[in-house]
This record gives C-alpha cells, structure tokens and sequence, in this order.
C-alpha cells in the first residue's frame, strides 16, 4: 500500500544519464491538500491555492521534480494525464485537475535534459499501490546532501519513504533528502547531538545546512474507519 494510505499510487520517471528525475503521488478520491512554503526561493506549482489563504483544498496530485524551475513543466503532463482520465475538480464547465508540485535544483551542467510534460505523464503511467522505490529514483536521481563546503564535498542522496501509525491514523511521508533530509537530519542532529548525519566533507566546512528549507505539500485522504493522511514534506 502506497505511503499507508489505501488507494494512493506513486510513480517515478528516472532520467539516469542526466542524473535526474520525476515522481508523481496521485490521490484517492476526495483527498484534500495543503502547502506550506519555507526558503527564499521556492519553485511551486498551486502553492497560492492550497495555501492557508487559499480556498482550494481538493488535490488530485502532487509532482516532486528534478531540473529546477524547468521541472515544474512536469505538472502539466500530470494534468493532461489526469483530465484524460475524468480526474479533477468538477466546475460544470470542466473538470479541472488540482496538482501541486515543487521541484529541486539538481542542474549540473547546461544544455542537458531536463524533465517535462512527457516525464510527468510517464510518472502518472507508472504509477501503482505499490510501496515506492527508494534511493536514485525519480525526483531523487539527481539528490545531493552535504554540500556548504561546496558542491565538489556533497555526498550522493536519494528518494526515501517512510509510513507511520497510531491512534486510528497513518501518515506517509515522501522525503528527498536534497532538502528534507538536510534539513532535518543535520538540523536536529547539530542542535541536539552536535553531530551532522549528512555534513558537508569538506574540512572546516559547517556541519548543518539549515539555509536549504523545507515545504511542505499534504493530502488528507477519508476513508470509513478513521482519517488518512499523507504529508510530502520537500
């Protein structure tokens, strides 16, 4: 089962020449979302909607892409995925798919491919119940950690998930570590042990690397027994 939560897919497209990559969760029906943006420069799709000042709180998907802000073109191939497929928010006029997204800056050089419209449709194709693949896969392929000494002294990261339960609840959570784990990792870490998890290699470099803020994208998904969620967290 997807992230713990019954009816949810994930899918992944892996560019792994270019070192680079899409993944897509698609939710259950009547699922609803929010997004809370953290940093100075985000890269978002929807994040006015499903704000807290936004009135949207349907969400049919999220995509979490490599390729910087060119990455965010992935959403459209969800979205063309997604009205094929009677997906979206009925509007009489249309229905109109809610897709999130949010991207990573994983460039290494320029002129190389990055995802588009055809890689987030093929994450949607992909996508199944299954518990997702780890490591670098998808928006994980091109992940790096550790990198405040310089991009030469980062260490390789990956695509991870992680499903938690309690209280009639289960939360899942799609982590890249390109922030998330950074983030949490060297932050919890250096502010409690002193000890980094995923510090930088360079010699005299800082041991945290609070700068790369996280967001936050989640789906609360209904379901007869009790109240599903599934949180994102980039």
């Amino acid at each position: 089962m997807a992230l713990g939560v019954e009816g949810t897919r994930v899918g992944c497209w892996t560019d792994h020449a270019n070192h680079t990559g899409c993944t897509v969760v698609l939710a259950p029906p009547g699922a609803q979302g929010a997004i809370a943006v953290r940093g100075g420069a985000p890269g978002t799709r929807e994040a006015a909607a499903l704000g807290p000042t936004g009135n949207v709180r349907e969400c049919h998907a999220i995509v979490l892409s490599g390729g910087s802000a060119f990455g965010l073109a992935t959403a459209d191939g969800v979205v063309d995925w997604c009205v094929e497929h009677g997906i979206g928010y009925d509007k009489t006029v249309a229905v109109i798919p809610i897709v999130g997204a949010a991207i990573v800056f994983d460039l290494r050089s320029s002129g190389v491919p990055r995802p588009g419209p055809s890689a987030g449709r093929a994450a949607c194709e992909a996508a199944t119940a299954d518990d997702p693949p780890q490591g670098s896969v998808g928006v994980g392929a091109g992940c790096t950690v550790g990198k405040t000494g310089g991009l030469e002294w980062g260490s390789k990261g990956g695509q991870g998930w992680a499903v938690e339960r309690g209280g009639g609840i289960a939360v899942g959570a799609l982590k890249d570590p390109h922030r998330q784990l950074v983030y949490v990792m060297c932050d919890a870490a250096s502010a409690r042990t002193a000890r980094a998890a995923a510090s930088s290699r360079a010699i005299g470099a800082p041991n945290s690397a609070i700068t790369e803020s996280p967001m936050y994208l989640s789906m609360v998904a209904p379901c007869s027994s009790a109240t599903r969620d599934i949180s994102v967290r980039y």
